[in-house]
Parts: structure tokens; C-alpha cells; sequence
């Protein structure tokens, strides 16, 4: 892996107008080696730059324009059958990508008086994004092609209390976005041997091409109070309003040539949704280390269309609605030396929108369910002695679907856990940095037991990963030896039956050591 970051500011006058250029290279070998084509797989690459102008004309104000772009090349999406005897081995003609490209400018405009504060953010962003899923599945059946462009542009105002408001704060704001999504080459391209396997005349591409519009409107505003000094109490609310479009086409090209729609061509479908979103809270300072708080909190993510769907029945999924409630301390201990906080919370989801796989593994459809989770957390880190940080924390989440029937597959879920939600989670590290330089960190992270799927057919059992790092650092640069992964426990990140009854995953990174060098020039 090679990593380079480069930065350079200056004062064009002098407290009034200043700038700052950013950029950084990142990029890692492939951990998998596709024997048929005798080389690596998975490289993986990212380019950043970043540039901000800031403009200070008076004390009050400041005007501030940032641009940001990114270019990644994030490998091949690369799967294997989970019981291959090298999960890292795989014998493949066509290796795949999936490439991301962004760049985000906003403009904030700033002002702060003696009696308010305003803000207004002006931002626009672009992302492409592009996959191929190369033959990972057994027999070479079919290949996966996908071409996404997004444009988003956006604008908020803020009016808020000034900064030296105490006892009675309060913020008013608006908020509107418009998001262009056209999916340019969304495609399931089958091999003449995947052709006859599923039943089709020839090979061909099984392609779908959409464009989906959505402008959303908000208006929101919180005020915070303290009726007595230890005590705060905030109210909070938003009304927020969306519409969505879609036109959406599919069709079948053979290889050989000729184009067959294989769906009724769709135009000008509407979708609209809003909602109220209120927000609740309060806070209690028992002394200045330690401090109480509750909320109640209202989320929602508004309704929308499926592009990849064929039929009414499934193409509209309902919006989301959430309440959550949540209770916890925080607390500092000894001047910082020790912090401790816990948090217990409970949330009832309605229609929680569940992404689903078709019979290739991939997200194709999405479906409504009720969800309830109930959770804890708890974090602490302490610093027994100069230079020893030692950081520890756990998490428990228990999250089920309710009253949860696939309409896909007709089986009742209900009960069963929520995919890609570890039950368990937790963490403990040292990490010791001497006066004379030397550096030592030594972490474990451990993952309960985690679903892939709505039935819970698939699954990683819990595991744990071990990471080590030594070194020496000097003012202005450091040296380590490392190793993630020590004892190179083998897991999956994601999984799915294919072909049933078998599972195929998407596996983590092997045990990874070697030499870093950073410098500061």
C-alpha cells in the first residue's frame, strides 16, 4: 500500500482572504489471484483534491468556497463459493470494477452580529459510479454491468440565536434539494453457457436504463431553554416534503444483434410523500463531570421507486417512519483522564425499507417491514499514566423484523434479525507512546453474529480481529511495523445462496503486515 498527502496554504491579504490546497494518493495491491489470467485481483486506488478560499471582509462576516473531487478505483467486486479451499483464489475470464468518481463545490456565506446569526450554503454535487460483477459464479453463467450518473444540487438558510445567548437559544431554517439519478447501463449480461442454463434463446444483455427526479422542500426550527442552570429542555421540528419521478425502460439485446422490450415502457410516474418530524429532548448537569440526558426523536425516509421493478405492485415502496428513545450519562472523570459514557436505547420502525437480492445476489428489490430494535452502548478511556491510552467499549443490538412477509418469496420473517446488524459489538485497545519516541498499539475488535439475508439462511458466526503496530516517531516523522488481522481469521462481509444450496460471499481482508513510513516535510 502507498499513501502521499500534500497540502499548502497562505494569506493573499492578510486577515482578510486566504486559501488552502489539499490533495492525496492512496493505493493497494489486490488480495485475491485469479489463477486463469495468472495475475492480481482487487487493486484498489484513490485520488483526492481539495481546494477552499475564505474571505473575512469584516468581522461579522465570511464567505468561504470549497471544491472537492475524488476518483476511485475500488477493485474488482469479487465473490468465491464460501467453502472454496482458498477463499482469495479465484478462476475467472473477465475481472470486474467498480469505479467512483465525485466533485462537490459550496458556497457558505456567513454572518455573525450581536443580536443573530445567518447562514446560507449553497452546494452542488456530482457522482458516477461504475461496476462490472466479472464471471465469479460457478460455469461462467452471467456477468453484471452498472453505469449510474447523480447530480444534486442544494440550498439552506439558518437564522440562529447569537453565540452569546445562554439561557434561550433558537434556530429557524429552510431547506431545498433537487437530485437527478439516471442509471445509463444497468444489465445482467448472459454467457451462451448462462443463456441455456436459465432458459433463454441466446446470450444477450437483459439491459434497464432509468432516470429518476426528486426535489425535496423543508422548513425546520428548534428552540433550547434552561429554567434553572443544570437544566436544559429542546424542542425541535421539521416539515418536510418530497415528489419523485421515474421513466424506466427494459430490454433484451442478443448478442447477435436486435433489441426485444421484455416490459411495458414507463413514463412520467409521480410519487409524493411528507411528513412532520418532531424532536424532544432534555439535559441535566448533576456537576461539571457528569451529565443526564433523554430524547425522543422521530425519523423518516421519504417513499420512492424502484427502477429495476416490472410491476406496479413492487415498483413503489412506502416511506419510513421511526420513533426513537434514548437515555444516557456521560461523564469525565480526574481532568479528562477518565470518560465513561453509556447510552440505552429503544426504536419502532414502520415500513422499514428492506433491500433485497434477486436469485444472482444482487439488490434488485426492495420491500415495507416492520423493524423493533433495542440497543445499548458504552464507551471508556482512560489514561492511568503519561503516554498509556487504554480505550474500551461495547455494543448490544437486538433488531427484528415484526410483522414481515417477503412479497417476493411469500415467507413470513417475522422474528427473524435484520440484515448486516451484529448483534454484539466491541473493542478494546492500548496504545503506549513514550517521551523517548517509542510507539506500541494493540487493538482487538470483535463482531457478534450477523445475518445477510431476510430468512437468516446466511450467516458469519461472531469472530474477532487482532491488530498490532510498533514503532518510533520522531518530531517529524515515524517508522512501524504492523500487522491487521494477526491471526488472519477468515469472515465474510456479505452473502447470498447461489446456486442454492450453496452461499456466496464476499470475503474480509486476509492478515495484512509490513512497513510504514510517514514523514512531514
Amino acid at each position: 500500500s502507498r499513501e502521499v498527502q500534500l497540502s499548502f496554504s497562505d494569506a493573499i491579504i492578510p486577515d482578510q482572504l486566504s486559501f488552502r490546497l489539499a490533495g492525496a494518493y492512496k493505493a493497494q495491491d489486490g488480495f485475491f489471484d485469479n489463477v486463469l489470467l495468472d495475475r492480481q485481483v482487487g487493486e484498489r486506488s484513490q485520488l483526492i483534491g481539495r481546494a477552499q478560499i475564505l474571505w473575512t471582509p469584516t468581522p461579522e462576516w465570511n464567505v468561504s468556497f470549497n471544491t472537492y473531487a475524488s476518483d476511485n478505483d475500488n477493485g474488482s467486486p469479487t465473490f468465491n463459493r464460501r467453502d472454496a479451499p482458498d477463499p482469495f483464489e479465484v478462476s475467472q475470464e473477465v475481472d470486474g470494477f467498480y469505479r467512483l468518481s465525485s466533485n462537490t463545490q459550496a458556497l457558505r456565506i456567513g454572518y455573525n452580529g450581536s443580536g443573530l446569526r445567518a447562514t446560507s450554503i449553497t452546494a452542488r454535487r456530482f457522482t458516477n459510479q461504475s461496476t462490472l460483477v466479472g464471471d465469479n459464479f460457478p460455469g461462467d453463467l452471467l456477468r453484471q454491468n452498472l453505469g449510474i450518473n447523480s447530480t444534486l444540487w442544494s440550498q439552506e438558510f439558518r437564522l440562529q440565536s447569537p453565540e452569546s445567548a445562554d439561557r434561550f437559544r433558537w434556530l429557524l431554517g429552510g431547506y431545498y434539494e433537487s437530485r437527478e439519478f439516471n442509471v445509463v447501463d444497468d444489465s445482467l449480461e448472459y454467457t451462451e453457457f448462462g443463456a441455456a442454463a436459465f432458459g433463454l434463446l441466446a446470450p444477450g444483455t437483459n439491459r434497464v436504463s432509468a432516470e429518476q427526479f426528486r426535489n425535496t422542500y423543508a422548513v425546520f426550527g428548534q428552540v433550547d431553554y434552561k429554567p434553572i442552570e443544570p437544566l436544559t429542555v429542546f424542542a425541535g421540528l421539521r416539515y418536510e416534503w418530497a415528489n419523485a419521478s421515474l421513466d424506466r425502460r427494459r430490454v433484451f439485446e442478443a448478442a447477435s444483434g436486435g433489441t426485444t422490450p421484455t416490459s411495458p415502457e414507463l413514463r412520467d410516474a409521480e410519487i409524493n410523500s411528507d411528513e412532520l418530524i418532531p424532536r424532544f429532548g432534555v439535559q441535566y448537569r448533576f456537576s461539571p463531570n457528569l451529565m443526564a440526558y433523554g430524547t425522543i426523536a422521530k425519523g423518516y425516509r421519504p417513499s420512492g421507486f424502484n427502477y429495476r421493478a416490472d410491476i406496479e405492485s413492487t415498483r413503489r415502496f412506502e416511506e419510513e417512519t421511526s420513533w426513537t428513545y434514548e437515555v444516557g450519562l456521560k461523564s469525565s472523570w480526574f481532568s479528562d483522564r477518565l470518560i465513561a459514557n453509556l447510552s440505552v436505547f429503544h426504536t419502532d420502525v414502520d415500513n422499514y425499507q428492506v433491500l433485497l437480492t434477486d436469485n444472482f445476489g444482487f439488490f434488485t428489490n426492495v420491500a415495507n417491514a416492520g423493524v423493533s430494535v433495542t440497543g445499548l452502548e458504552f464507551e471508556m478511556k482512560a489514561q492511568p499514566i503519561q503516554g498509556l491510552d487504554l480505550v474500551a467499549g461495547v455494543g448490544y443490538v437486538n433488531s427484528q423484523f415484526k410483522d414481515y412477509t417477503n412479497p417476493f418469496t411469500g415467507g413470513n420473517f417475522s422474528d427473524n434479525r435484520v440484515p448486516f446488524a451484529p448483534e454484539v459489538t466491541y473493542n478494546v485497545a492500548a496504545q503506549y507512546r513514550s517521551p523517548g519516541g517509542i510507539f506500541a498499539r494493540l487493538e482487538l475488535r470483535g463482531y457478534g453474529k450477523t445475518y445477510f439475508d431476510d430468512a437468516n439462511q446466511v450467516k458469519q458466526d461472531p469472530f474477532a480481529l487482532v491488530n498490532a503496530r510498533i514503532g518510533y516517531e520522531g518530531t517529524n516523522y515515524g517508522i512501524y511495523l504492523f500487522a491487521n488481522n494477526l491471526f488472519d481469521t477468515r469472515y465474510i462481509t456479505s452473502g447470498f445462496l447461489f446456486p442454492p444450496p450453496n452461499v456466496t460471499a464476499g470475503f474480509g481482508e486476509p492478515r495484512t503486515y509490513g512497513v510504514q513510513v510517514r514523514a512531514n516535510l
